[in-house]
């Protein structure tokens, strides 16, 4: 018996060896394999702030290091977006742990309220929630600073919100600004995803307000390549509510989710009512591409023969030029400008294709710009392959309302509009049709006739029907186009009533890739009439032309001129063959 009770406890003992070391061996590759947590609820809350050196709300401000104490840890990122109101160039901002550091190496203004926004540059450590908008104040007086401005930037032309638009303000007494504006602005901000921006913590009064697309984040505006937006008139501050402060809420630091609750249900309300404020006082900026006019030429090149490109940074109406060679001898020459769509570019074509250096002078309004122009020898070098073309506007489906467009590869100096003939064919018989002809720019050529529906159409351009620039004529061309039965189109009827009197607009209708199938004027409340539209998708977009050339236009900062307000319709509109739509469009009030 005492032999068998020494084998159990020698067995015994062997199994709470065994036991130790599996125990050990499963501890030891726990603590392998467990950097990471391994279960539990995933942390959905952001940081919160426990303690800040110095205060938050600190007056009377002197410090030129601030630390930040967050209940978890924290990391910056994209930290050249955190903002600072009034703007401060030489901030530095690290972390460490649950910390972090701002490291202030400007020199304060005196009597200001300044607003570090971090928007969503801090997150937790491990899932990267953004504590978003958290703000550090504090004031270089005995006063916090209790007002506060807000608003909307939208891009004018899409009307869409402008996204990370900077927003700045100046005081009412800045009257004299210039352009381009190179004062620092007083305050700043930076709008969301929204268009949304506030300004808090600013001195009471009346502010003029500007936005720029600003990618050097500079609160500077270029306008030769930077989007803007102004106010016409200066805004008046609103009073701010009481903040709720949870960083001597000791309950709230302990992770109290009903007080966190109530703190977010107070935000949210305190932010809508801002939003809804802005919107019924006004505060709306429309980005625009400004100009400098007196720079009018963005750039000039000869680098073809025979030819000079041109691009402008905005629309040019009108325009005059002279071209005058190195070489005086060779001296005459014929010339004609060939412009873009947009008028924002042009090519400027010249008969004497041994012209490699010449000035080139541009007068716009009253303004002139000189250019020294010099073709490089790859260019000189270059055998010239340019051919005589035609193309037209004739297709399949051809509206019997449109107007048949030639367009030439060049500038024409001659058209002879006797030798070209245009058949009509119909089922029975064939007969030769006279349209009119009109040049209407100097490689375009309209020829207008009232076509017949279901009809077919042969234009003949015998050789030398027209000549171009360089004396280079055309060969035999043929052109055919043909037009449907009337049934084949759907028609539209767009009411447009309670349109302000006295303001002139421009309708276009659009297809679904918002490209432009015709537009009509519009000089007072009305029903327009679309009797003939190709089947399928079309919307529309209205604008206010107040300068009454039938084109959208951008705003002019130093004119003080806003651009042209414009409005899209709300839904796409399906036409079909033979079918009759009617739409009403009321606008929604400025």
């Amino acid at each position: 018996m005492k032999l068998m009770r020494a084998k159990e406890k020698t067995i015994s003992i062997l199994q709470i060896l065994l036991v130790c070391i599996s125990s050990s061996i499963l501890f030891t590759g726990c603590a392998t394999y467990s950097s990471a947590p391994g279960g539990g609820p995933q942390d959905k809350h952001a940081p919160n702030l426990l303690w800040a050196i110095p205060m938050e709300g600190t007056t009377n401000f002197k410090a030129t290091i601030v630390k930040l104490g967050f209940d978890e840890f924290v990391e910056l990122k994209e930290s050249e977006k955190i903002i600072s109101s009034p703007p401060l160039k030489k901030t530095y901002y690290s972390y460490n742990l649950k910390q972090v550091k701002i490291e202030i190496q400007d020199s304060l203004q005196a009597d200001r309220t300044y607003c570090i926004n971090f928007k969503k540059s801090l997150v937790d450590l491990h899932e990267a929630n953004p504590v978003t908008n958290f703000k550090y104040v504090f004031s270089t007086s005995n006063v916090i600073d209790s007002a506060y401005l807000n608003g909307y930037v939208y891009d004018a032309l899409a009307l869409k919100p402008a996204k990370e638009a900077h927003v700045m303000l100046y005081f009412k007494t800045d009257t004299n600004l210039g352009f381009p504006i190179l004062k620092v602005p007083q305050y700043v901000s930076v709008t969301d995803e929204n268009g949304y921006f506030e300004v808090d913590y600013i001195k009471p009064g009346c502010y003029y307000v500007l936005a720029g697309s600003d990618e050097n984040r500079d609160f500077f505006i270029e306008p030769l390549s930077e989007n803007m937006a102004y106010s016409s008139f200066c805004w008046t501050t609103e009073t701010l509510q009481k903040q709720v402060n949870f960083v001597e809420d000791t309950v709230f630091a302990l992770g109290d989710s009903l007080a966190r609750h109530r703190y977010d249900s107070l935000k949210i309300v305190q932010e809508n009512a801002a939003q809804y404020l802005a919107i019924e006082k006004g505060h709306i900026l429309y980005m625009y591409k400004d100009r400098l006019k007196k720079h009018f030429l963005g750039e000039a090149k000869l680098d073809k023969k025979g030819s000079i490109k041109m691009n402008f940074n905005y629309p040019i109406d009108q325009l005059t030029y002279e071209l005058l060679p190195v070489d005086t001898n060779m001296l005459p020459f014929r010339s004609a400008i060939e412009w873009s769509m947009d008028r924002r570019s042009a090519n400027l074509f010249f008969s004497n294709m041994d012209i490699v250096e010449a000035k080139l002078i541009l007068h716009q309004d009253t303004y002139t710009d000189t250019v020294e122009l010099f073709m490089n020898e790859s260019a000189q070098n270059a055998r010239d392959t340019t051919v005589f073309k035609i193309s037209s506007n004739a297709k399949t489906h051809f509206f019997i309302t449109d107007t048949l467009c030639l367009s030439f590869s060049l500038p024409l100096i001659g058209m002879d509009t006797t030798k070209g003939k245009c058949l009509e064919i119909g089922e029975k018989d064939t007969t030769i049709v006279h349209g009119k002809w009109i040049q209407t720019a100097a490689n375009t050529v309209q020829i207008i006739y009232e076509w017949k529906p279901e009809h077919k159409y042969l234009l003949f351009f015998p050789p030398k029907s027209f000549v171009d620039i360089f004396g280079r004529t055309n060969d035999t061309t043929f052109i055919r186009l043909s037009t449907d039965a009337l049934d084949h189109y759907g028609s539209l009827a767009l009411h447009l009533p309670k349109l302000p009197k006295g303001d002139r607009f421009v309708l276009q209708v659009l297809n679904e890739k918002q490209e432009v199938l015709s537009s009509k004027i519009v000089l007072d409340t009305a029903c327009i009439e679309f009797p003939y539209l190709e089947p399928g998708q079309i919307t529309f977009c209205l604008f206010r032309d107040d300068n009454k050339n039938g084109r959208w236009d951008q705003g002019v900062y130093v004119d003080k001129i806003q651009p042209e307000k414009r409005w899209y319709f709300p839904k796409l509109i399906r036409i079909e063959e033979d079918w009759r739509v009617e739409e009403k469009w009321v606008l929604p009030e400025d």
